[in-house]
């Protein structure tokens, strides 16, 4: 425990604590500035709602739709599929695409659930997709090449997150 203030202490745990669960914290025999003794056992409940930002590596472009003609079995849209590779929830708000030329708008306030498939295509292309799974319409989004590209995803503080190229093949 490192003392901050007369009113405020910070706590440093072992092991980290888990997303969105809620922990109860027992105390006893603290002492006041003024060497008051707590004698009674006292209980704290909280409920931890951080959710992480995602770093490299959290987040995988996983499947990318840059020539939907002809459409088969799918919307007419392009679109890339994100994966969160972890076993906890990751915050994507403000994540963007990119094709190296043009950069979406960012994601508004999302959170994806561990393991989660995310579908990101254009805003006006969304309601096409939603039958397959979770979707996030963007604006701006790039186009990408039939012949080949680079799709790169960048987290809230521009910090690439991963990237993909690919070709024809």
């Amino acid at each position: 425990i490192s003392i901050l203030s007369e009113s405020k202490a910070a706590m440093e745990f072992l092991t980290p604590l888990e997303s969105r669960k809620s922990y109860q914290l027992e105390y006893e025999g603290l002492t006041d500035h003024h060497g008051n003794k707590m004698h009674q056992k006292r209980y704290f409940v909280f409920h931890n709602d951080f959710i992480p930002e995602p770093v490299g590596g959290d987040l995988m472009i996983t499947e990318i739709m840059s020539d939907p003609d002809p459409a088969v079995a799918l919307p007419g849209a392009e679109y890339i599929e994100i994966w969160n590779s972890l076993t906890t929830p990751l915050r994507l708000t403000g994540l963007k695409i990119s094709d190296g030329s043009r950069l979406s708008s960012p994601i508004e306030d999302f959170v994806a659930e561990a393991g989660q498939k995310i579908i990101l295509c254009a805003a006006e292309d969304s309601l096409q997709f939603k039958p397959f799974g979770i979707t996030i319409g963007l604006g701006n989004m790039p186009s990408f090449n039939n012949d080949g590209d680079l799709v790169l995803l960048y987290g809230r503080d521009n910090g690439l997150l991963d990237q993909v190229s690919y070709t024809p093949e």
